[in-house]
């Protein structure tokens, strides 16, 4: 419904010279009217994906709430009216710029939004690029360190600005090497951990299937191989930085590590971070866990954002896990994605 939604906003935009408002009750029924019936439209979500396509356009800063207009009645509640920008007289980059732009940066909403073509953003992801272009030459800093070598302005990635314009072209602060805050680990441990001289040990990106691990674990049902005597919940790019914590657990004994998260290139960049960050633990694929996923690849989705794999993060899981890359890339190549959440009990017992 999100990319629905733009398409409507965007047409809209291009018959205006100027900034216009425009009612939300509008938007709603020009996306209701893109659908056949309205029992398609309440298949794809109804009102509820309609509210979070809202959220993220204005996220995506295409458009912007009208704050003293009223809220609308409703569970989910959004502002009655929104800004959105004509087609007015703007600076338009050259063609060429955006297309060497685009190698490294998705450049779609600037395409559709030409008022958004500024000297000041040009120059922002001039800088950008050339810093992506050499990534691999950059060390993980935090993010105001970050944001004065990019931008010259040490507060502008952690402001609403900074938020939108990353927003924007699908990057995150994990793409610019920026070191998530250090948060506490959590885990769980069979009771025989400190007594083993070696310990295997599970990471799991979504919190949800650590609980269903966990739950299976404690109940000493475990039906995958590699039975780990220590569980770990990622947290998305989180675990970059809780993962130091560690070695105060597994001091003295060997230790053997395997990856668990989406089959989605975020999720194997984050794989390739740990691999890259903590080469003292010899990280692997949990390879059984990835297959039994793919087992149930007829409920892949649709990728919602762009989202590339790193060059070095495609060429490791190529030399390392040639089989599995095989399969995930056929999914990457249809834009589709497996959430681990298809991992939970019914699905573990249907296999059984």
């Amino acid at each position: 419904m999100y990319s629905a939604l733009l398409r409507i906003v965007v047409e809209i935009a291009k018959k205006k010279k100027t900034k216009s408002k425009i009612s939300v009750k509008v938007l709603e029924n020009e996306i209701q009217k893109s659908y056949h019936s309205h029992i398609d439209y309440m298949e794809a979500g109804g009102y509820d994906t309609f509210y979070q396509a809202m959220q993220r356009l204005t996220k995506d800063g295409v458009m912007t709430p009208i704050k003293a207009s009223p809220l609308t009645h409703k569970d989910l509640p959004l502002h009655e009216y929104y800004w959105i920008f004509g087609k007015r007289k703007t600076e338009k980059w050259n063609d060429a710029i955006i297309f060497m732009l685009s190698d490294e940066i998705d450049m779609h909403k600037y395409r559709s939004f030409p008022f958004l073509q500024t000297k000041k953003n040009l120059s922002r992801l001039l800088s950008l690029y050339r810093f992506l272009k050499s990534i691999d030459g950059h060390q993980w800093i935090n993010r105001e360190e970050r944001s004065f070598m990019l931008f010259g302005d040490e507060k502008f990635l952690g402001s609403p600005q900074g938020r939108t314009f990353l927003n924007r072209i699908n990057l995150t602060l994990d793409d610019l090497k920026i070191e998530p805050p250090e948060g506490e680990l959590e885990f769980w441990q069979s009771p025989r951990f400190e007594d083993k001289p070696s310990v295997t040990i599970l990471i799991v990106e979504n919190h949800a299937t650590y609980k269903t691990f966990k739950k299976c674990l404690k109940a000493g049902k475990w039906d995958f191989s590699h039975q780990p005597d220590m569980l770990i919940f990622g947290g998305g790019n989180g675990i970059a930085s809780t993962l130091s914590h560690l070695h105060a657990y597994v001091k003295g004994k060997d230790v053997s590590i395997r990856y668990s998260g989406d089959i989605d290139p975020a999720g194997l960049n984050i794989f390739y971070t740990l691999v890259s960050r903590y080469p003292e633990y010899q990280i692997t694929l949990a390879e059984d866990i990835y297959l039994f996923m793919l087992q149930r690849k007829d409920r892949a989705c649709q990728q919602e954002t762009l989202q590339k794999l790193s060059r070095d993060a495609r060429d490791y899981i190529q030399e390392n896990h040639a089989i599995l890359f095989k399969r995930a890339e056929d999914l990457f190549l249809q834009n589709k994605r497996i959430p681990q959440e298809i991992i939970n009990s019914d699905t573990i017992y249907e296999s059984g």
